[in-house]
């Protein structure tokens, strides 16, 4: 799999189509190298200061996304889902990469638990909560054609 190299913006009406639509699932059983892939979303959202990616932002109508943790460990996620989302929310300001010098107030739960593969097609989960939950459900929005 190989992503555009910029970020798909709102502000182009050619990027919208890709920016809000459903990705579509990985078949695990059939998949380019996906460390190849994590390389190039890592460069790409390094290069831009992002704090998490998606595919649909790059061009790749897949479910995958990557993020840096609270710990600044970088993270991998093919085919999320979130299995429990706490009933209690916080309210935070978020930013987003494809739309760039705007910061909008979301209403997000403050622990999730996802359900996902790594780059590897390991099986994992994880709960987090805070800054992690956060971007997790940012993330998320954009392989469900969601846009801030």
């Amino acid at each position: 799999m190989k992503i555009q190299d910029r970020i798909f913006l709102k502000t182009n009406a050619e990027d919208l189509p890709m920016l809000t639509a459903i990705a579509e699932s990985v078949d695990t059983d059939k998949y380019d190298d996906l460390v190849s892939l994590k390389d190039q979303m890592l460069n790409m959202m390094q290069r831009n200061n992002g704090k998490g990616l998606a595919a649909p932002q790059v061009g790749l109508s897949q479910r995958i996304f990557i993020m840096f943790d609270k710990n600044n460990n970088l993270l991998f996620f093919v085919n999320p889902v979130i299995l429990k989302a706490s009933a209690m929310k916080a309210s935070n300001k978020e930013g987003c990469l494809s739309v760039p010098d705007k910061r909008v107030t979301k209403l997000r739960s403050r622990q999730v638990t996802v359900q996902y593969y790594d780059e590897n097609l390991n099986e994992k989960q994880i709960r987090v909560g805070g800054f992690d939950a956060v971007c997790i459900q940012h993330e998320i929005d954009h392989l469900n054609g969601v846009l801030l």
